[in-house]
């Protein structure tokens, strides 16, 4: 996520340049496919260690995707109304809460 938000900010004009070209849907697609795989590989790490996941390991890893890109682009329109290090501990904080209910639901 850090390193995500740190590229955006570093890359911000150039960023805002992709989003409104043609390219962005094509370029979303990429990045949101490494970061996928990236995601499921953590999950998959953990569910080896022996952490039982209450639904699907892929659908989570969409669902936690989509919420770090959302923001992502919420944020690059808004800097403004954020600092880049709150919208990181806060949205860390939001994806930690979502899989700590995930785990209180399998007892």
């Amino acid at each position: 996520l850090r390193n995500i938000m740190d590229f955006l900010d570093e890359s911000g004009l150039r960023v805002r340049s992709v989003m409104e070209s043609d390219a962005y849907p094509i370029l979303m697609e990429i990045l949101s496919e490494e970061v996928y795989r990236d995601v499921m590989e953590c999950f998959r790490e953990d569910e080896r260690n022996g952490k039982v996941f209450p639904m699907s390991l892929k659908l989570m890893a969409q669902a936690y995707t989509g919420t770090v890109f959302y923001v992502a682009r919420w944020w690059i329109l808004h800097k403004d109304q954020m600092p880049k290090e709150e919208v990181v501990t806060q949205l860390s904080t939001l994806m930690q809460k979502i899989h700590q209910i995930n785990r209180e639901n399998l007892s």
